[in-house]
């Protein structure tokens, strides 16, 4: 995919040669973005999860934010023998020197992850220097997913998603700086966090990377299947029925995923049926019967229409995010998976296997 955003090119424009964590990058385009404009940080901050929101400061009340980048935090020595006896040295990814209404100043400690988890032990070290400083600095991680759950929530370390700052720079509307836009379409290049999905397929290259996404999923539930589609295949696939139908879906075996027209918006759809490329001769009695004597819930709409004799849907509106999208696809196949809605297909595909087997390339028995 082509690169459109300047911090994407600057970021690949070293195409040899060592280049510096994409965690290091972003904190520095974050920063830059925040140095211009700390209108949407400021409204991020409200999403932070907290263990223990009287620990921290009142987000409604920040008036400006100030931030850093890179910030030692040296070993502490003891003043008799100077040696360490506190937390070892580190790097704060970022650091937001934050003004409250009234002049008030906070102090919060954040670290970025892109792509990887925690480095050893980096959150108890943070905390145990924050420990050491008065008034004491809030500490959260910018992440994709929660690093450490548990283990944290009594050291009162926060959590903002990355996704939450993409919601804040959409809804901090067309007025603020530049540098926002193009970081919040790096983010998207990155896989770190996604704009909003259209509320129509108008331009469906978004939409499909959605069904990209389930795509995996099928491949990770049933890789013997062989239902799943190469991302380009997909595309072409799907673009293509677009056109066709009005429909962009596509097919693996029973299954058919995407988003269907409704009468004044667009549904996220999935549907198990009967027809298939496979060639697996089902009918919409025997899936029913499976699904129903398995407890398949009856939030499935069940039909003797056989393209879709179980299916689900939901409006396109509620799932606008990426993620949750992807959450309500992965959910509808965790229940087919463990109800066994696809056993008769796959039975089928595996007696069908074993026939051809026994057959040689004539059709006689080997």
């Amino acid at each position: 995919m082509r690169r459109q955003s300047d911090f994407g090119r600057l970021f690949r424009k070293s195409a040899f040669g060592p280049q510096e964590p994409i965690e290091n990058y972003v904190s520095e385009a974050l920063a830059i973005a925040i140095e211009h404009d700390d209108r949407p940080m400021r409204r991020a901050l409200a999403s932070v999860s907290w263990p223990d929101a009287s620990l921290v400061f009142d987000p409604e009340q920040v008036t400006g934010i100030k931030p850093r980048t890179q910030v030692f935090l040296p070993t502490s020595k003891s003043a008799r023998n100077q040696e360490a006896d506190g937390p070892g040295l580190g790097y704060l990814d970022l650091v937001l020197q934050v003004t409250l209404k009234g002049g008030a100043t906070r102090t919060a400690w954040v670290e970025v992850k892109a792509e990887t988890g925690e480095h050893g032990e980096q959150l108890d070290d943070y905390a145990a220097h924050a420990s050491q400083i008065s008034p004491t600095p809030c500490i959260f991680t910018l992440s994709k997913y929660d690093i450490r759950q548990i283990k944290h929530l009594t050291k009162g370390i926060g959590w903002l998603k990355w996704r939450s700052v993409a919601r804040a720079i959409e809804e901090s509307g067309s007025n603020v700086d530049s540098r926002w836009d193009d970081l919040l379409t790096f983010l998207g290049e990155e896989g770190i966090a996604w704009r909003s999905l259209p509320p129509d397929p108008t331009v469906p290259d978004a939409h499909i990377e959605v069904l990209i996404e389930v795509n995996a999923q099928i491949r990770n539930r049933w890789s013997q299947a062989g239902i799943v589609w190469a991302p380009g295949a997909l595309r072409t696939a799907a673009l293509k029925e677009f056109s066709n139908s009005g429909r962009l879906v596509v097919t693996a075996g029973p299954l058919t995923y995407g988003l269907v027209p409704a009468k004044e918006s667009w549904l996220w759809a999935i549907a198990v049926g009967c027809d298939n490329y496979q060639g697996v001769r089902l009918n919409h009695v025997e899936i029913r019967r499976q699904a129903d004597s398995a407890g398949l819930p009856d939030r499935w709409e069940r039909s003797t229409v056989r393209s879709a004799v179980l299916s689900l849907q939901v409006s396109l509106r509620e799932y606008t995010d990426r993620e949750d999208a992807v959450g309500w696809f992965a959910a509808a196949l965790d229940e087919l998976d463990a109800h066994t809605a696809m056993k008769p297909f796959l039975d089928g595909l595996a007696a069908k296997a074993r026939s051809q087997e026994v057959q040689g390339p004539q059709g006689d028995v080997t």
